[in-house]
């Protein structure tokens, strides 16, 4: 990953692109977006309680329960 603006950038934009496939109802595809998005977020915040962390994992939890991979949501939301 690139620092600064770059990353966030790219956060925002896998967190776009995550929404837009989503709306499309490509669940895995969103769900692959929502895991690199949360990845960078993680990466670029460092533990911290930042909304982007925290809106990349209620995205991905979002995602993960049109799955219907519901106990994978369950423990993310308790992340």
């Amino acid at each position: 990953l690139y620092n600064g603006q770059d990353d966030l950038d790219l956060l925002r934009a896998l967190n776009n692109l995550g929404i837009i496939l989503f709306k499309l109802k490509r669940y895995k595809d969103a769900l692959e977006q929502n895991e690199e998005a949360l990845k960078v977020a993680k990466q670029l915040y460092k533990g911290q309680d930042h909304p982007d962390v925290l809106r990349s994992l209620r995205n991905m939890g979002l995602t993960l329960c049109k799955l219907k991979r519901y106990k994978e949501a369950l423990k993310l939301e308790e992340e």
